[in-house]
């Protein structure tokens, strides 16, 4: 469907012979500008006629072949298929033609469509790439109705509103100058502000820090479809920005004065406010970002490392029963933290949720990973036994091996509120194990086994165990490499990483059990150190050199 569109503004506008283009810069039909030149040049892209009402030239272009001019409330607003905006305009599916919020189509290669959405003071929105015209345009700004609520020290548990452009609502609340501006996004919602995560979020925040903490509510635009819900992040970033640019103006309060925290598709809004704000607010936290809509996109499309100072990321959802995360799993920040490898959070599978039907389970566990990282998040501010820390790694799988289990060198830093960046880099990668409950915190060794090459030695497939005790008390058995068999081999060593919720100041001892695995599985016991010999007694030894214990903690001794 083809439609040309005059400019609303400076010095195009319609009248009943097309659109009307002052002298000094003319227009094309599809929108692209005649360059400065005599007349005659002119008369080759529009047609020239002498205004009434001043002595200067005029250039006016007339709707191309196959088209009509079309008025809708008493305004031209463009050249148009007459049938098809006739019936449009009497159903009303026209009103997005009123100046302000008027959509705009173009025929494209292969009869693809591009539209444009205009808001006002917030602009336009576009379907051309980078973004997709498989995603819809925001909806209008009446219908999102983005609200936004202050909490402070003051005020800890009843909001005040703030309306930008409106100083009042800013005079009659209680935000402060001078201290921090958080501002909370959720994503895609039934319920919005009402989810429980985000009050937990907001009371952590006020007794940790004195900040101003606003939550934006766009929950009209939040529980559309999800496709819809996605193309109006754009415009709630829009208003988010919009927000964030007034109250700088009111207060003084510079751009590092502010950091925007989004869960799901409220960290993709986080993107496009920090995007308008040409990427100088101090941070941008994203708390798994969502995934659909967004994956393998232009960065222009999703939250990337240019939209603040300081962008960190926790992804937990990155795969489901199904094969596809509700959060992303690509790096998109400075420092991008995987608790578990970002995938399936302990305490989230099926089998740890007994109430309830088999579908009330599976949409449990489904939407459990991806929650988790809010609470993650609020672990973070609350964190009473220490920080949760990840360690850089290239992937999980080394990771997991225990080969990573290093500070020096930038390669360990804080995940969640005290994050920080690692100095001229980004999309750092840090992993991190966790355990199933508040305050989520383990403790992380690497173990490095070797095994003695004696007569008669073989390889042998085994599961491997391990327990460590120390002034504190003992920590549980917990199974190396996961549980997963190990093969040995004589004369070599391994690493692997040990993770314990039980903290001890220093590790005095440590026991050792190994499980061949055969038809029939046999179970020894043996201390950290073995007996150099073999008995001939037909039971298989495991032979074992040496027990090596690195802590990831700096605050735990080995000897």
């Amino acid at each position: 469907m083809r439609i040309e569109l005059c400019g609303s503004t400076g010095s195009f506008h319609w009248d009943k012979r097309g659109c009307i283009v002052d002298d000094v810069v003319p227009r094309t039909p599809s929108g692209a500008l005649v360059p400065t030149a005599p007349h005659s040049s002119r008369r080759r892209a529009c047609r020239l006629f002498a205004s009434p009402s001043r002595s200067s030239s005029r250039v006016y272009c007339p709707c191309s072949a196959g088209l009509k001019l079309v008025s809708h409330s008493r305004h031209h607003v463009g050249c148009l298929p007459q049938p098809t905006i006739s019936s449009d305009l009497a159903d009303g599916r026209a009103s997005a033609l009123r100046l302000g919020e008027r959509q705009v189509r173009s025929s494209g290669a292969a009869g693809a469509q591009e539209k444009s959405v205009c808001y006002g003071r917030l602009g336009c929105f576009s379907n051309a790439p980078p973004f997709s015209s498989d995603i819809p345009l925001p909806q209008p700004r009446k219908r999102i109705n983005t609200t936004f609520h202050l909490r402070t020290r003051s005020n800890p548990v009843k909001s005040h509103v703030l309306k930008a452009g409106r100083p009042e609502t800013l005079r009659r609340s209680n935000y402060e100058s001078g201290v921090m501006t958080r501002i909370i996004l959720h994503g895609y919602s039934m319920y919005g502000t009402l989810e429980p995560w985000i009050n937990t979020m907001v009371q952590a925040i006020l007794a940790k820090d004195d900040s101003n903490v606003i939550v934006v509510d766009w929950l009209k635009g939040a529980m559309a479809t999800y496709s819809q819900a996605v193309g109006n992040t754009r415009l709630v970033g829009a208003e988010v920005a919009n927000l964030v640019k007034w109250l700088m103006d009111e207060t003084g309060n510079p751009y590092d004065s502010f950091h925007i925290i989004g869960f799901s598709l409220g960290a993709q809004v986080a993107g496009y406010a920090g995007d308008r704000l040409g990427g100088r607010i101090a941070r941008i936290s994203a708390v798994d970002p969502a995934n659909p809509g967004f994956k393998d996109t232009d960065p222009r499309v999703h939250l990337d490392p240019s939209d603040a100072k300081f962008v960190d990321a926790i992804h937990t959802d990155g795969n489901t029963l199904l094969g596809v995360g509700l959060g992303m799993k690509d790096a998109i920040g400075h420092v991008d933290f995987y608790p578990n490898g970002g995938n399936d959070q302990p305490g989230c599978d099926m089998a740890s949720s007994s109430e309830g039907s088999f579908i009330y389970q599976l949409s449990v566990s489904f939407s459990c990973d991806h929650f988790r990282a809010a609470d993650l998040y609020i672990a973070t501010i609350n964190a009473t036994d220490g920080p949760l820390q990840g360690y850089r790694c290239d992937n999980y799988d080394r990771f997991r091996q225990g080969t990573c289990m290093s500070c020096r060198g930038n390669r360990c830093r804080k995940m969640g509120w005290d994050a920080e960046r690692v100095p001229h880099q980004e999309r750092v990668k840090f992993y991190l194990q966790t355990t199933a409950e508040d305050q989520f915190k383990v403790n992380h060794y690497q173990v490095k086994m070797h095994f003695r090459n004696v007569s008669r030695a073989k390889e042998v497939d085994a599961k491997l165990y391990l327990q460590l005790r120390g002034p504190e008390g003992e920590t549980e058995e917990v199974p190396l490499k996961e549980g997963n068999q190990v093969r040995i081999v004589p004369g070599h060593s391994q690493k692997f990483l040990f993770s314990t919720p039980t903290h001890l100041s220093k590790v005095e001892s440590v026991s050792f059990r190994w499980e061949e695995v055969t038809s029939s599985s046999s179970s020894w016991w043996f201390s950290s150190w073995f007996a150099d010999e073999e008995e001939d007694t037909g039971v298989k030894t495991l032979h074992v050199k040496s027990i090596k214990l690195k802590p990831g903690e700096a605050d735990v001794q080995t000897r």
